[in-house]
Parts: structure tokens; C-alpha cells; sequence
């Protein structure tokens, strides 16, 4: 039996430094290319695996060779951030995650104090309160500014008392 292009392909083989193409018979004439991996990278191992061949419900099973994290693999320096000033009116998280001795980075971003919006670049989004208002990072909505001291002249703010000890004028 001989792979041949045209075939189904399925995917098996994760992680791979490097692969071949194998293919196996569902039990009739129909045959199914698949992946299996030879090499693995560092901080993986070279791993067989098996699995129902298809179609669905069919009780012949094929087995494949796939790369596996090896146990105890650990990073290095790869731990979450605080949130940090991210240019004016932005504010920036770094996440980390280790994936198998990688050290992986992703960014949120969010409105810093006295500002409100949805921003996801840390570039635009955000809006300085009204009247040099105050608001929590992360505030959304204009309706998130207040003023804790001062006067509203434009009558924008509206004076509340229920929020903890502060009295605060919220915009409305």
C-alpha cells in the first residue's frame, strides 16, 4: 500500500521537529494519509499514541507516533506582570505562560485612572474623564468618572453618597 495525494488526510502528530506521511486502510478500500512524527524537539519525547480509525465507529484503530512534553519541564522567568503605565491614559498587563520549557507572552490592555473607554491596543480607545474627573482603571464608561471635590457647573455630575465613606459626584 502506498500513500498517495488525493487521499483524506488526517493530523495526528503534534509538535514535531520533524514528520512523514503514513497512510492506513479504514478496513476497505478507502485509505487515510496521516502524520506521524520522527523527531521531537527539546524538552519534548517521542510518544505512540492510537485511535479509532475513521470513519466514526469503526473498530479498526491505527497507531502514530506524536511528541509529548516531558515531565518536570519548567521556565524560567515566566511569571505575570502587574499592570503598568502603557502611555498616557493606558495602562498594560503582561501575561506568561510556559508551554514545555517556552516562555509564551500575551498583552491586555486597559483605560488607566481618570480615563474610560475599551481599548485593545493601548493606543486608542480611551477618553480623559470630563472636568479633569477621577475614575478606576478600567472604567468603560463615562458613567465610571466622578469628582470628589470641586464644582459642576455644567450640572454633568450628579452627588452621591453611597459610595462607601467618599461623597462623589458622578457624571450622568
Amino acid at each position: 500500500m502506498a500513500c498517495n495525494n488525493g487521499m483524506s488526510t488526517i493530523t495526528r502528530g503534534q509538535n514535531c521537529e520533524s514528520s512523514t506521511t503514513k497512510c492506513f486502510s479504514d478496513g476497505g478500500s478507502v485509505y487515510h494519509n496521516y502524520t506521524e512524527c520522527v523527531t521531537c524537539p527539546t524538552n519534548y519525547q517521542l510518544t505512540t499514541a492510537s485511535e479509532s480509525a475513521p470513519p466514526s465507529g469503526c473498530s479498526n484503530t491505527f497507531t502514530y507516533k506524536t511528541c509529548t512534553c516531558k515531565s518536570g519541564v519548567t521556565c524560567s522567568n515566566c511569571s505575570d506582570t502587574t499592570w503598568a503605565a502603557y502611555g498616557t491614559g493606558y495602562q498594560r498587563y503582561i501575561k506568561r505562560t510556559c508551554d514545555c520549557g517556552t516562555c509564551n507572552t500575551s498583552y491586555q490592555y486597559r483605560c488607566a485612572a481618570g480615563y474610560y473607554g475599551t481599548t485593545y491596543n493601548g493606543t486608542s480607545g480611551c477618553t480623559r474623564c470630563p472636568n479633569n474627573g477621577n475614575s478606576a482603571a478600567g472604567t468603560t464608561t463615562q458613567t465610571g468618572c466622578y469628582i470628589t471635590s470641586g464644582s459642576d457647573t455644567n450640572g454633568v455630575f450628579v452627588f452621591e453618597t453611597s459610595i462607601g465613606a467618599t461623597y462623589q459626584c458622578h457624571y450622568q
